[in-house]
């Protein structure tokens, strides 16, 4: 099977990147932000970026769909790091048109992310991608 996880955690941090600058945001607070938007200032829950990334505030967590059609669901961790699962990685291997992943292949790459430093556990099959203090990328921050 083809990775997904990976190419999953690079889609997703770029795609924070852009919802993030549009919306005049921190990187590292844009579900945040938006949850804030929605909750303590009563604005929609749903609207469209300057980039044309479509975004919809749900539970604890908010749906990004870039202007290609891949999906990108995350939910926030209580310290807002964003958290997914296999479920989030299948959505968008769907979306973005490959081949849907199975729950193994999802861990087993996700477990080898974990053993090299990329992803951390949150708990149980919800991870997060390690910030590199020293990467230029300002999604990784």
């Amino acid at each position: 099977m083809a990775p997904a996880v990976k190419p999953f955690v690079v889609v997703a941090r770029a795609t924070l990147a852009v919802a993030a600058h549009d919306l005049g945001v921190d990187p590292d607070d844009v579900v945040r932000s938006l949850h804030t938007s929605v909750r303590e200032r009563g604005e929609s829950y749903e609207g469209i970026t300057t980039s044309g990334i479509e975004y919809r505030v749900h539970g604890i967590g908010c749906r990004f769909v870039t202007p290609d059609g891949s999906t990108v669901d995350l939910d926030i961790h209580g310290d807002a790091r964003p958290i997914f699962n296999p479920w989030r990685v299948r959505l968008w291997a769907l979306s973005a048109g490959g081949p849907e992943p199975d729950d193994r292949s999802i861990h087993d790459e996700a477990a080898e992310m974990v053993r090299q430093g990329e992803l951390s556990v949150v708990q149980g099959d919800w991870w997060t991608w390690v910030l590199q203090p020293d990467s230029d990328d300002v999604s990784a921050r």
